[in-house]
């Protein structure tokens, strides 16, 4: 008899993708028993005892085999690869590794055109050439399944599979030549993976700890034209609703972890093929500002894909919410509504513990075994223990700040509570501290002094990163301190929209939004000047296909609002004199962004795209100064880097 309890499991379909396993491993099931504990929640359970039967349950490993793909049931999705999977081709398990890879490759090759290479197209290779992802999986069998590995076999399977390739002919030059390199990259990350938990039980995802010179084999890209120093280590991971990556520039090396969420799955073929450029370009911009301390540059991302069950979710719970009669319309829409915002934070919440075991597993090391603590089922090529550390960054809220630590104590890393900084009661929280802000702001009044801007009666700044992050929510708080009448905000933009006014925002109304986490577009309009407007990206209305609206709060007697297409209003036109992008992306700044006409007389933490073009037109102060208050250059150094 199989039991099992699951949080928050989808109530829709769950059974039917447990009976697609239990088919696919010919296991027949019986006598089944289900009950939810606390249903109209987001701590739901659902408690199962299902019996089982078939002659695959009484073989050890086609058991171990069928309870490994069960673990990952809780979020399982139709794709291409369920036809494979259905037909028998290739296990479930297996279709899970190919879905790791195919993101994978899609990050690797989103360089070279990311179109053509995208995650659903690596999907559709696999799928279109059977027996090459056959012999592929066969590949990775022979090097990192334990019960398999073998040195000499994974060399023999690795010419036949290149020498197949070499004869691809469809007849079709343009889909082989893709088809071809979707292939030859999988290859590669076989030759470059250092460690795997593919073939390991008990995981939250599928995780790779990648050699970086993997790299250097990418075919018609130059790597060094856009990542110039190979980085010291790689870890990716990829879950059902979730992929991510670890980039480090040094054995011992510290950075922030930030969550991307995708709104819809517009923004998510947006943003998804940048995760590797962006990370990189994090952790290599980190290395840099890392100069005076010991540790090294590194960063992690995650982007988190849309809900897709929500919607369903919702429409169940709201049937089910009717049906008890309890609650009036009134009662039953704000019960809805705090139980669709609770959903949301357990999704995020959930995907990033899920990442983060996995991340852990990949790592920990047993100092008395001298192997991985977590490495039963994996071959690891490395050999080596590894000693990482993260910081808090984007959508990394302090309750997982504090999971983070206690979960780092349970698997027994060495660092214990300190691989994550921030902590509420042993640590420095970067936010409350304002540990970044500082710094940004000490730099900013020596420019201004070194410009003799001080001397005016006021100056101007337009800041990109919104009341609720850590760096832009405390140069609000801080400008409202120190510089209320001389530090005129006129302009602040995040992802959830833009302010823009040339009065001047209001400081009381912008750290109320930072105390309460909330983002620009929760401003509000009644405060707002002549010629001011607030731009809601997130309220939008569609225009057939191709065009979307956004809602725009203008100021009018009462305030009016409207819906503007978003090529209407663009605040990088307006020109201040200090601009400080502070939400940490590599694009706040572009090359469009930064003419002479355009470009503030200050500009901080630049990114590096812009940085040429800015350099002619501002005074650039370097990011890795600015943003390093813990060890700041000598008093005597400050005119020179202002001068940058």
């Amino acid at each position: 008899t199989l039991y099992f309890a699951w949080r928050n499991v989808q109530k829709r379909f769950f059974l039917f993708h447990f009976a697609q396993i239990a088919k696919r491993h010919s296991v027949r099931f019986s006598n089944l028993r289900f009950a939810y504990v606390d249903p109209l929640s987001v701590r739901c359970v659902l408690l199962g005892a299902i019996q089982l039967e078939g002659d695959v349950i009484q073989e050890e490993v086609n058991h171990k085999e069928f309870l490994r793909e069960f673990e990952l049931l809780k979020n399982a999705r139709q794709d291409a690869l369920t036809e494979l999977t259905d037909n028998c081709t290739i296990s479930g398990n297996s279709a899970n590794l190919l879905r790791a890879l195919a993101t994978l490759i899609e990050q690797i090759l989103s360089d070279v055109n990311p179109a053509v290479f995208s995650e659903e197209m690596c999907v559709e290779a696999f799928q279109f050439h059977p027996e090459l992802t056959v012999n592929l999986l066969q590949l990775f069998d022979a090097k990192f399944n334990p019960a398999k590995t073998c040195a000499d076999e994974f060399s023999t399977r690795r010419g036949e599979l290149l020498n197949s390739l070499k004869e691809l002919d469809t007849g079709r030059k343009k889909h082989d030549d893709r088809r071809r390199a979707i292939f030859h990259q999988a290859i590669n990350i076989a030759d470059h993976t250092l460690r795997t938990n593919a073939y390991a039980h008990h995981k939250l995802g599928i995780g790779f700890r990648l050699d970086p010179h993997y790299m250097d084999h990418v075919p018609g890209f130059e790597r060094k034209s856009k990542y110039p120093e190979l980085p010291f280590g790689i870890f990716f991971i990829k879950g059902w609703n979730f992929f991510g990556l670890h980039i480090r520039f040094r054995d011992l090396a510290r950075g922030g972890m930030r969550t991307v969420i995708a709104r819809d799955h517009e923004h998510e073929k947006f943003e998804r093929p940048n995760m590797f450029t962006e990370c990189y370009n994090l952790a290599y911009t980190q290395q840099k500002k890392n100069k005076d301390i010991p540790e090294g540059g590194a960063k992690s991302i995650m982007l988190l894909l849309p809900n897709d069950d929500l919607v369903p979710e919702r429409a169940i719970m709201l049937r089910e919410l009717e049906l008890s009669r309890s609650a009036t319309a009134d009662q039953l829409s704000k019960t809805l509504a705090e139980w669709t915002a609770a959903q949301n934070s357990e999704y995020l919440y959930y995907n990033q513990r899920c990442f983060l075991n996995t991340f852990l597993r990949l790592f920990v090391w047993d100092e008395e075994r001298g192997c991985l603590r977590y490495g039963k089922h994996v071959v690891d090529f490395l050999c080596t223990p590894e000693y990482l550390y993260l910081g808090p960054d984007e959508n990394m809220h302090q309750a997982m700040i504090e999971w983070l630590a206690q979960e780092s104590v349970r698997l027994k890393y060495q660092a214990g509570g300190a691989f994550i900084s921030g902590r509420g009661e042993t640590g420095i929280s970067h936010k409350q501290y304002a540990v970044t802000s500082l710094g940004c702001l000490q730099y900013l009044k020596h420019a201004l002094s070194y410009l003799q801007l001080n001397k005016q009666p006021f100056f101007t700044v337009k800041m990109t990163g919104g009341p609720d992050g850590d760096v832009a929510g405390n140069m609000i708080r801080l400008f409202a301190r120190h510089m209320p009448q001389t530090a005129r905000l006129t302009v602040v933009t995040d992802a959830s929209g833009t302010v823009n006014d040339p009065s001047g925002l209001d400081y009381p109304a912008l750290c109320e939004l930072f105390a309460r986490e909330q983002p620009i577009h929760a401003y509000p309009p009644r405060l707002l000047h002549d010629g001011a407007f607030l731009l809601c990206m997130w309220k939008t209305r569609d225009l057939g296909s191709f065009r979307k609206e956004m809602l725009v709060y203008e100021k009018q007697v009462p305030p009016a609002h409207r819906l503007i297409g978003s090529d209407k209003l663009h605040t990088h036109k307006s020109r201040q004199a200090s601009h400080l992008p502070s939400g940490g992306f590599p694009q706040t700044l572009r090359t469009s962004s930064t003419a002479p006409t355009r470009t503030p007389r200050v500009l901080m933490c630049s990114s590096q795209p812009a940085v040429a073009r800015a350099r002619s037109a501002c005074r650039l102060l370097a990011s890795s100064s600015t943003r390093r208050l813990g060890c700041p250059p000598r008093p005597s150094s400050w005119k020179v880097r202002i001068c940058i």
